[in-house]
């Protein structure tokens, strides 16, 4: 079977939510804290690319502000966002559209972001939110009225 994107190895489900350490801490109570993944690290890799930021096509001179925790288990992690004040995101958009909830899934892709990003256009899903931070880039499509979430592609890549 064919698939749009260049991978589907599912590695995070992105929850926001108006109060994180509540959230994360009512999901840890339930499936307990595993250890980060070889993927996550604290210290960004040397990269050449200057990090940028854009939303529904304009570009952003800051980042979004939030409250980020993550819940890690044996196969993949729960990153549990609380957009605060700032420039527009598609964090703050979804939970002012629908509360506390699943906003998007996530696939590391090892390479084929552009290949990606032409596939899920072609399938009638755009861009809405991409983040190069210059070791690595994602991607955010609007597929939450059709699919439930957002999907997600990560692309760890230092350029």
């Amino acid at each position: 079977m064919s698939t749009a994107l260049s991978s589907n190895h599912i590695v995070k489900i992105g929850i926001v939510t108006p109060d994180v350490e509540d959230s994360a801490a009512r999901c840890r109570a339930v499936y307990g804290q595993g250890p980060p993944p070889r993927t996550q690290t604290d210290e960004p890799p040397a990269y050449t690319v200057k990090p940028y930021f854009e939303y529904r096509g304009q570009r952003l001179d800051r980042p979004a502000n939030m409250k980020v925790i993550s819940v890690y288990t044996d196969n993949f992690w729960f990153e549990f966002i609380e957009p605060l004040p700032g420039p527009p995101n598609p964090w703050q958009d979804h939970l002012d559209a629908h509360g506390l909830s699943v906003a998007f899934v996530s696939a590391h892709i090892d390479s084929g972001f552009e290949r990606d990003l032409a596939a899920m256009e072609s399938l009638g899903y755009p861009v809405i939110w991409t983040h190069d931070k210059g070791y690595e880039r994602y991607a955010y499509f609007d597929t939450a009225d059709r699919l439930g979430f957002m999907v997600e592609v990560k692309e760890l890549q230092p350029r």
